[in-house]
C-alpha cells in the first residue's frame, strides 16, 4: 500500500514539472535542391520555330491553306461552267455596244424620253435574263477570287444601267463607265482563259447544264 502511494505522487510530481515547461517543436526538414540546371526558356521565334518543326501550325499558316482550298475549290467550280460564264460576259459586251450604239439617237429624237423608253423596254427585258444566269453562277461559289471580281463587274455594269437616259451620251461618265467595265471584263477573260489551261483544276463530271 506503502508502495502504490508513493508511485502515485511520482505520477503526479513528474505531471506538474511537465505542464511548467514550453513545448520544442522541431521544423520540417525542407528537400534538398535539385542540382540539376534549369531549362533556358525560349524566345517566341524559338518556339515557333519548335512548333513548326513538330508539325504545329499557327492561326495565319491555317488561314492561308484555308483560303487556298477556297480559291481552287472556286476555280474548280468556274472551270466546270466555263462555258457559261463565256456567254455570260459575251452577252454583257453585247449589252454595252447596244447601249453605246443607241444612246446619241435618243438626244437627237424629236422625243427624247419616248425614243429612250423604247429601246429600254426590250434591253431592260435582256438584262433580267443575265440576272438570272448571273445568279445561278454565283451559288456555290466563295466569292474570294475570279468570282468575287465578277461580282464587281456585274455590280458596275448594273449602276449603269440605272444610269441611263435620254441624255446620258452627253455626259463624260457614260463613256468612262463603258471603258471601266470593258477593262473588268478583259480581266476577266484572262482569267477564264488561264483557268482553262490549269491541268491541277478537276472538272465535275457530274455536272450538266441547263438547256
Amino acid at each position: 500500500m506503502r508502495s502504490l502511494v508513493c508511485a502515485a505522487a511520482l505520477v503526479l510530481g513528474l505531471t506538474a514539472c511537465d505542464t511548467g515547461q514550453a513545448k520544442v517543436e522541431l521544423e520540417p526538414q525542407k528537400a534538398p535542391k535539385s542540382n540539376k540546371p534549369k531549362k533556358p526558356k525560349m524566345t517566341p521565334e524559338e518556339l515557333a520555330e519548335a512548333r513548326r518543326k513538330a508539325g504545329f501550325k499557327d492561326k495565319d499558316e491555317l488561314a492561308e491553306e484555308n483560303i487556298a482550298t477556297m480559291r481552287k475549290g472556286e476555280r474548280e467550280w468556274v472551270k466546270t461552267r466555263l462555258a457559261e460564264h463565256r456567254a455570260m460576259l459575251g452577252t454583257i459586251r453585247k449589252q454595252l455596244d447596244r447601249a453605246e450604239k443607241d444612246a446619241p439617237k435618243w438626244a437627237k429624237a424629236k422625243d427624247a424620253q419616248k425614243a429612250f423608253d423604247k429601246f429600254f423596254e426590250t434591253y431592260k427585258e435582256d438584262n433580267k435574263a443575265l440576272d438570272e444566269d448571273y445568279k445561278k453562277l454565283m451559288e456555290g461559289g466563295s466569292q474570294i477570287d475570279i468570282q468575287a471580281k465578277l461580282v464587281g463587274m456585274y455590280r458596275a455594269f448594273q449602276n449603269l444601267n440605272g444610269d441611263l437616259g435620254p441624255e446620258i451620251s452627253a455626259e463624260e461618265g457614260f463613256a468612262t463607265g463603258l471603258a471601266d467595265i470593258r477593262k473588268q471584263l478583259d480581266e476577266l477573260d484572262k482569267e477564264l482563259e488561264a483557268i482553262d489551261k490549269d491541268e491541277t483544276l478537276k472538272v465535275n463530271e457530274d455536272y450538266k447544264p441547263e438547256k
